[in-house]
């Protein structure tokens, strides 16, 4: 068994004019086999799936990452087969910084968890998400975004789903439930899945999701491409246009990586797309914001 433990699926935010990096620490990689056998987990013939958390500091020229760590969190452990958060989104708020992260419970079901870090980048409050929907359903890959001074959260690219979280009691409730048709066409063959967070863009959103492959869970490979979208800046919050389906590099003939887009942050007139690559490393590109919205019909 290999005992290779990888940092990958990065999120972005600026907090105190400072560029913010929260990302996945994890047993589970795709460094060099792409089908993962999950049943060898369920059965427990592999040892549990081990996650943890890790932040850093991000230079916004160089890219360099500084003063990397791992938070000091106990993990949950409750299924019996992958301990610990997933996935961060990190996000400022209201003068403090937190991460929403996902986690399975017992019945293997993925619950979200708010994490409140200190101004050593060090957790300090968790709030326990509980949904007034889709109850016992999985909930992953949230993402926020600030609008009148509110922060608001996307469940789901299609329905466009919004919510809002009680950060004193955890409840989240949903706000608007929009149908939309802007996907229409990618649904018959991919599943659409929460990305990157949102940058404003006059009266609109702009945010990078993703497609998924239908495929059968057994031989599931993970065939992910990067969806750039745009939504409209006002309740509620209704999906105006879409780019294609996109990878991030060329290949050269090679099966494109699995990418995952995991965090979005503005720089001047570009933006940073993080995303992580084969369950293996975490990479930023960098793109004129012009560029993306220009793909975008």
């Amino acid at each position: 068994m290999s005992t290779m433990v990888r940092a990958y699926n990065p999120s972005l935010a600026w907090h105190h004019g400072t560029l913010v990096m929260a990302f996945r620490i994890s047993s589970m990689t795709r460094c060099h086999r792409r089908l993962v056998d999950f049943e060898r987990y369920y059965s427990g013939e592999l040892p549990p799936i081990i996650n943890t958390l890790g932040v850093a500091f991000l230079d916004p020229v160089t890219l360099a990452i500084r003063e990397a760590r791992q938070l000091k969190i106990s993990m949950p452990t409750e299924c019996p087969w992958s301990f610990g958060y997933e996935d961060p989104r990190i996000f400022s708020f209201s003068g403090s910084l937190y991460l929403i992260v996902c986690y399975r419970n017992s019945n293997w079901v993925f619950v979200l968890s708010i994490i409140k870090l200190d101004k050593d980048l060090e957790p300090c409050k968790i709030i326990a998400v509980e949904t007034d929907f889709d109850i016992g359903m999985h909930q992953k890959n949230w993402n926020p975004f600030i609008w009148n001074e509110s922060l608001l959260f996307i469940s789901s690219i299609a329905p466009h789903r919004i919510v809002s979280v009680n950060f004193d009691t955890g409840r989240a409730t949903l706000l608007h439930d929009t149908a939309t048709r802007a996907f229409c066409e990618l649904e018959y063959k991919y599943y659409l899945r929460g990305g990157a967070g949102y940058v404003r863009c006059a009266d609109h959103y702009l945010g990078v999701c993703r497609s998924v492959l239908k495929q059968d869970p057994a031989f599931n490979t993970n065939e992910y491409m990067c969806i750039a979208y745009v939504f409209d800046a006002r309740p509620p919050f209704e999906v105006t246009g879409r780019s294609e389906p996109f990878h991030f590099g060329q290949f050269g003939g090679r099966s494109p990586p699995i990418q995952m887009t995991t965090g979005l942050a503005q720089l001047n007139d570009d933006l940073l797309i993080a995303f992580g690559e084969n369950d293996c490393d975490l990479k930023i590109v960098r793109i004129p914001k012009d560029r993306l919205l220009a793909a975008i019909r």
